[in-house]
């Protein structure tokens, strides 16, 4: 999940904030668990267990009872090292307390990719738990991986977008497209954290593109002078398969009718930081870092321009294609 969200979140209408927020908050609940360094695999995936049959199995009104409990438990006070994870996971049953106070169309638009993100996210967990290193195998895993993680979330999106427009037309031109927004982003998230997440020994790179150019996985993290061009021709090959993603991305935020605005500028902000960080990606020769970094200023000018060429769908593809 992006921390982009932030920025593109304050752009919606009151009511659309604290829905659309609160569901973010509700998959970062499940991705600070996922994420955890205190946690074991059996621990992550018994945790999703109880969260999946409390919000299946027990009436509503007694969810965030169980979710203070729970974060109250003996060595679950604190399960990440970031603070702000950490308060959102002590004070979770206040987010649910919010949850429940919105209508029934909502929450069960909400839940019901939740639910699936959750599933999806036990699933990786009991399937690489005997696995030293957290890692992707192949390709489809690494899609697979970014629709349970992010493409849910494009699904919850879409649903709650569709209850604003008529056109039947136009619900299946974002259906069609809906996955690719959320798989496109992640993907360009998983290449930019590389340096970061290869700390944690976790691989999100494939991992038989990696021996199909006869390296290792750790030749390919030494980055050793003779090895570059394999290595930068694997990494850029995945760059161009998430950026040809992010084109589709494009086609679902200018299927976003222009009588809302709120809702294109809320997918145009992070596709268009999302389209200039691949650019950037493409540059990349250093692999002991990320070298190339969106400044705060760049950052500032792509949200203002997002909003200057919101309405128009040519300009929005002149954008985008200055970077692509």
């Amino acid at each position: 999940m992006s921390r982009t969200f932030a920025l593109n979140i304050r752009v919606l209408d009151e009511d659309d904030y604290f829905i659309i927020g609160c569901a973010y908050l509700i998959c970062r609940y499940l991705d600070t668990i996922e994420d955890s360094p205190s946690l074991s695999h059996q621990a992550k995936s018994s945790l999703f267990n109880k969260i999946e049959r409390n919000f299946t199995q027990t009436p509503d009104e007694k969810w965030p009872a169980f979710f203070k409990k729970l974060s109250e438990e003996k060595g679950l006070s604190k399960i990440s090292d970031q603070h702000y994870e950490n308060l959102l996971w002590q004070r979770f049953h206040l987010i649910v307390r919010l949850f429940n106070s919105f209508a029934k169309k909502h929450r069960d638009i909400l839940l019901k990719p939740i639910l699936k993100m959750l599933q999806g996210m036990r699933f990786f967990i009991v399937k690489h738990s005997k696995n030293k290193h957290k890692n992707i195998y192949d390709e489809k895993e690494m899609e697979e991986y970014c629709y349970y993680v992010a493409g849910t979330v494009s699904e919850l999106l879409t649903e709650f977008f569709k209850l604003k427009i008529k056109s039947t037309l136009v619900q299946k031109k974002l259906d069609d497209h809906k996955i690719d927004f959320g798989q496109g982003l992640q993907m360009i998230n998983i290449l930019k954290d590389l340096f970061s997440d290869r700390k944690r020994n976790w691989l999100y790179i494939p991992e038989k593109n990696i021996l199909q150019n006869k390296l290792s996985v750790q030749e390919f993290f030494n980055f050793k002078v003779e090895n570059k061009a394999k290595i930068l021709g694997i990494y850029r090959d995945l760059v161009e398969k998430a950026n040809l993603k992010l084109e589709n991305a494009l086609t679902y935020t200018l299927s976003i009718p222009k009588y809302l605005p709120k809702y294109r500028l809320f997918c145009l902000i992070p596709l268009m930081l999302a389209v200039k960080t691949s650019f950037l990606l493409k540059k990349q020769d250093n692999f002991n870092k990320f070298s190339h970094k969106i400044s705060k200023f760049e950052v500032f000018i792509v949200i203002i321009a997002t909003k200057i060429v919101v309405h128009s769908n040519s300009l929005i593809k002149k954008y985008f294609y200055h970077y692509r």
